[in-house]
């Protein structure tokens, strides 16, 4: 199995404009009417292969996962991502009621009562839920 971003000497997280740099640069260096040497043909095929692939969005994604699963990626199976927190509104804390059928009526009609405020064990207080997704 080829690794086509260490054909074109690119990161595996590079853009396409990154992706696209280093192919003019490999063409340059390795066409044939520029380098005379035997393997140039050769390189020069190898650099157009690995843009075809790297250049074309479906075809890098489903590279990305022939890397994973050979073991030869070096990029990470998941992303970390932070969402505000719903049970607590992004406040950090959840308010507490005494649970009874007139606490539920006044709440419902807008009338202050009494509550206590605890801190929110899905986000640990900071308002911030923490994910990790696959990519």
């Amino acid at each position: 199995m080829k690794n086509y971003y260490s054909v074109l000497g690119v990161r595996e997280d590079a853009n396409q404009l990154e992706i696209k740099k280093a192919y003019r640069n490999l063409m340059r260096k390795w066409h044939p009417d520029v380098n005379r040497t035997r393997d140039a043909t050769l390189r020069t095929e190898g650099v157009n292969e690995a843009y075809a692939v790297l250049s074309c969005r479906e075809s890098r994604d489903h590279h990305d996962l022939q890397l994973r699963e050979a073991g030869l990626s070096s990029k990470p199976l998941f992303k970390k991502t932070e969402i505000p927190c719903l049970d607590c509104h992004a406040r950090g804390f959840k308010k507490v009621y005494e649970k009874s059928v007139m606490n539920t009526v006044k709440l419902w009609l807008g009338i202050q009562i009494s509550h206590e405020e605890h801190l929110c064990l899905t986000c640990c207080g900071t308002g911030w839920e923490r994910r990790i997704e696959e990519y």
